[in-house]
C-alpha cells in the first residue's frame, strides 16, 4: 500500500479524469475490483469492502430466486383461488388469510434484498436511498428517522455512496438493538465538505467495533469522524468530507489511468496505445502532479477509491494520437 501521507485529503466531485467524454458519475464494475486486487498487498483491508459487497450482491440474487419470486408465484395462486371460493365464504376466508401472510414475508424478503443490494442507491443517488432505507426501518422496526436531507450539487463517487450508506445502516441498526424509536438524520454541505449527520436519544451509545468500522470507511476518503454528546445530551455523529476542486484531465491522461487501473507496466501502455515509454512517462508525471501522488499505486487507488472504472476499450486498442 502507498504511504496514506501522499494520498489527497479530499474528495472529487467528478466521476472520471476525461471529464470531457462523460459527465456521469460511474458505480465500481467488477472489472475495477479485480484491478484493485492485483493492486494492494494480500491480505490488504482494503479488499474487504468490495468482497463484503460481493457477498451482498450473491445473497440478493439468492433471495429473489429462492424466495422472493415463488412467494409471487404463490400470491398469484391465491389471487386466482379466491375467485373461485365465492361460493364457499369460509375456504376463500383461510385462502385470503394465507395469502396476507405471504404479503407480509414478501414485504419483508424484498426489504432484505434492498439492504443487500441497495438499487436505489446505484440509480437515483444517495438521498433518495437514505429516504427508502429510513422508510424500511420506520416499517420493519417502528425507528422514525427525522430527515433533513439536502439535495447535493450533483453525485458523489460511487463508492463513497455505498460506503457512507453502509455506515448508516450500522447506525441505524444500533439503535434497533437498543430499542430506540426516535433519530435525526442530516445531510448537506458546510466549509466545502461533504457532512452527514446523526443524532441520537441521550441513552444511544456506540460500540467499539461499530465506531472503529465507521471511522475506517471515513478515514479511507480522507474525512474525520467525530462522536460527542449536545448540551441535552443526545449523542452527536458527525462526518464530514471536504471537497477538492474539480480535475481535468486530456482523454490520453484518462486512457493512461484507467492503464494503471488494470495493472499494465509502462511497456505494456506503450505498446497497446502505440506511444513510446516516454510519452507514457512524460503523462504520468502529469497525472501523479493533478493527483498529488508519487507512485503509480497510489494514483491507481485514488482511481479506484474515487469510483472511476476502466474503459478497456479505450486502454486496450491502438490509437493514433501521438501522445
Amino acid at each position: 500500500m502507498p504511504d496514506r501521507s501522499s494520498l489527497p485529503r479530499l474528495i472529487h466531485r467528478h466521476p472520471r479524469p476525461d471529464k470531457l467524454e462523460s459527465q456521469r458519475l460511474a458505480s465500481p464494475t467488477a472489472s475495477a475490483q479485480n484491478a484493485e486486487s492485483s493492486i494492494l498487498p494480500a491480505g490488504s483491508a482494503s479488499r474487504v469492502p468490495f468482497a463484503a459487497e460481493a457477498d451482498r450482491r450473491q445473497l440478493a440474487a439468492q433471495v429473489q430466486a429462492q424466495i422472493i419470486a415463488p412467494l409471487k408465484l404463490l400470491l398469484a395462486q391465491a389471487a386466482a383461488f379466491e375467485q373461485t371460493l365465492t361460493a364457499q365464504p369460509a375456504s376463500r376466508m383461510a385462502v385470503s388469510v394465507l395469502a396476507s401472510l405471504a404479503r407480509q414475508v414478501l414485504q419483508q424478503a424484498n426489504d432484505l434484498e434492498a439492504s443487500l443490494h441497495p438499487i436505489v442507491l446505484e440509480t437515483l443517488g444517495l438521498e433518495p436511498a437514505l429516504e427508502a432505507l429510513a422508510a424500511r426501518y420506520e416499517r420493519a422496526h417502528n425507528l422514525r428517522l427525522v430527515l433533513n436531507l439536502e439535495r447535493l450539487p450533483q453525485r458523489l463517487p460511487a463508492v463513497l455512496e455505498l460506503a457512507l450508506f453502509r455506515l448508516t445502516q450500522d447506525v441505524l441498526d444500533t439503535l434497533c438493538a437498543q430499542h430506540i424509536l426516535q433519530a435525526a438524520l442530516s445531510l448537506g454541505e458546510a466549509d466545502h465538505a461533504f457532512r452527514l449527520e446523526f443524532t441520537c436519544p441521550a441513552a444511544v451509545f456506540l460500540s467499539e467495533p461499530v465506531q472503529n468500522a465507521a471511522r475506517q470507511r471515513v478515514e479511507s476518503f480522507g474525512g474525520q469522524l467525530s462522536l460527542g454528546r449536545l448540551a441535552d445530551g443526545q449523542l452527536h455523529v458527525v462526518v464530514q468530507i471536504p471537497y477538492q476542486a474539480e480535475l481535468s484531465f486530456t482523454p490520453r491522461e484518462g486512457q493512461i489511468l484507467d492503464a494503471l487501473v488494470q495493472g499494465w507496466s509502462n511497456k505494456e501502455i506503450a505498446r497497446r496505445l502505440v506511444i513510446s515509454p516516454r510519452t507514457v512517462n512524460f503523462h504520468l508525471d502529469h497525472i501523479f502532479a493533478k493527483l498529488g501522488v508519487r507512485t503509480r499505486t497510489a494514483a491507481a487507488v485514488i482511481a479506484i477509491r474515487q469510483g472511476w472504472t476502466p474503459y478497456p476499450s479505450q486502454a486496450a486498442g491502438p490509437d493514433t494520437d501521438p501522445g
